[in-house]
């Protein structure tokens, strides 16, 4: 795989330059021992002014295949496949509480992965439209979705 890394200076959220260092994380799966596994180790910051975590030097993949590009069974065990009805419930409560939820206000999910989080959106009353790149994730979300009445956009 091959990257291209960008120096953060300021926080995507809130503008601010001011970062506390969290640890490193690795390129591939740490295990409890990440000290003895060899890979690329990428620094992670947090926004001391809004919290974001993120990496720093932001990785930026040449090829979007390089990660979207593989099953949806590669990157997580057989059990991130069922979506439990608790699933995403307490950032919806969260939201709803923010706003003035109305039913059938509309959500946007980019990244929808597999499409659990629409699935959790549509149950609790949002119309929802979802974005994912990746044509393996997409297959997932379309069973996942096939018995709720949705609108899909697609972004490829």
């Amino acid at each position: 795989m091959e990257y291209s890394f960008k120096e953060i200076k300021q926080c995507e959220t809130c503008g601010k330059e001011e970062f506390y260092f969290l640890g490193i994380r690795l390129n591939k799966h740490q295990g409890l021992s990440p000290k003895r596994k060899r890979g690329i180790g990428i620094p992670i910051v947090k926004c001391r002014n809004c919290n974001l975590v993120f990496p720093n030097p932001m990785p930026i993949p040449k090829s979007i295949t390089q990660h979207y590009g593989k099953p949806a069974e590669d990157y997580w065990k057989p059990e991130y496949f069922v979506i439990s009805e608790n699933y995403f419930k307490s950032e919806i409560e969260t939201v709803k509480g923010l706003l003035d939820f109305k039913q059938g206000m509309t959500a946007l999910d980019i990244g929808a992965g597999i499409g659990k989080g629409m699935v959790s959106l549509l149950k609790n009353g949002w119309e929802v439209y979802g974005i994912e790149p990746s044509k393996e994730f997409l297959k997932k979300l379309f069973r996942n979705l096939k018995l709720i009445k949705i609108d899909f956009l697609i972004y490829h």
